[in-house]
């Protein structure tokens, strides 16, 4: 009987990244569902690690039908469950999709995020993303779009706001300092290009143009 395990070890010895190593990359993609180089020392490692034996992740995930996307130009990977729209990828069809590898998410997220997209395709057409990528805008700027774009207000209590954003960020689709004044019009936040990721832009403009947030959950 061939042994997968025997199998991976074999083929991480020729790289400089131990079993163990490996296991703590594909349990980190798993659990989070994204690296990004930058964001601190450890996770940077994980990533660089990552990208030294990425061919064995994508074989590793590809077993169970998951697909790893690699972003080498803003240095990040992203772990798609089954089924999911990846950029530059036909969506697949698939109608069992393990909850364990989705990000569930109220409305209210979905509708901040698809706000936060619509931002970003923005700045992107205005040439004014920074030089890693992110797009600077302030909370007027982000509730504004929200009332025009999607007719939604932000939640009236200032602990589900900063929640919303926490997780948000969580999902490495926001960058703000750790005390943002949510209640500040003039507050603001990075956008950052994993956003693009998250939400392709076909998605964003079907969901626009039907003016629909319905959606209870997004993959990651």
């Amino acid at each position: 009987m061939i042994s997968l395990h025997k199998t991976l070890q074999d083929e991480l010895r020729g790289t400089p990244v131990s079993f163990e190593r490996f296991q703590t990359l594909a349990i980190r993609l798993l659990d989070t569902g994204v690296l990004s180089s930058g964001d601190s020392q450890l996770e940077t490692e994980l990533y660089q690690d990552a990208a030294r034996v990425e061919e064995l992740l994508h074989s590793y995930f590809d077993i169970i039908d998951c697909t790893l996307f690699h972003d080498h130009g803003f240095e990040y990977m992203r772990l798609y469950p089954p089924g999911s729209d990846i950029p530059g990828q036909d969506k697949q069809d698939n109608d069992v999709l393990p909850k364990g590898l989705r990000m569930q998410l109220s409305q209210g997220d979905i509708a901040s995020a698809l706000v936060l997209r619509f931002l970003y395709s923005e700045a992107m057409q205005n040439a004014s993303l920074d030089e890693d990528g992110e797009a600077m805008i302030n909370l007027e700027a982000f509730n504004t779009t929200m009332a025009t774009q999607l007719k939604r207000t932000q939640p009236l209590s200032v602990t589900e706001r900063r929640s919303g954003f926490g997780r948000l960020r969580a999902l490495k689709l926001i960058n703000f300092p750790s005390d943002l004044d949510v209640t500040d019009p003039n507050a603001q936040l990075a956008i950052r290009p994993l956003i693009t990721s998250l939400i392709p832009e076909q998605a964003l403009a079907d969901v626009v143009a039907e003016e629909n947030t319905e959606t209870a959950e997004v993959d990651v």
